[in-house]
């Protein structure tokens, strides 16, 4: 994954929480695709470094197409993902992501998490 190193600082080996949410909305909701400079509260609050970016590449890959290979823009900066087909279902090419970032493996309740 590509991060922007003067905003978020990362080391080989060193363990962060990412997640990747489709809304920043708490609920869920859609967000309306405007930017907003206050948006109140959202799921950024709790990271240290969200990035925004469209998936431009979705391949079934693996023995019996079983995992999902998933590629996204953040505006050139590129992240690649393979996992299980049942935790990537419901990515499709061509939508819009959230990849959000924190330092350290947990959150404040001591989940470690890969969200969805």
């Amino acid at each position: 994954m590509d991060v922007n190193a003067e905003l978020f600082p990362a080391r080989a080996n060193e363990r962060m929480t990412v997640a990747m949410a489709s809304t920043l909305n708490l609920d869920g909701s859609p967000d309306d695709g405007q930017y907003n400079a206050d948006p109140g509260p959202s799921l950024m609050d709790s990271f240290d470094y969200v990035m925004h970016g469209r998936i431009f590449s979705l391949e079934y890959v693996g023995q019996n197409n079983q995992q999902v290979e998933v590629q996204v823009s953040f505006g050139g900066l590129l992240l690649k993902v393979r996992g299980e087909q049942a935790q990537l279902s419901a990515l499709e090419a061509d939508i819009k992501v959230f990849i959000l970032l924190r330092a350290g493996g947990s959150d404040s309740n001591g989940h470690s998490a890969m969200e969805m």
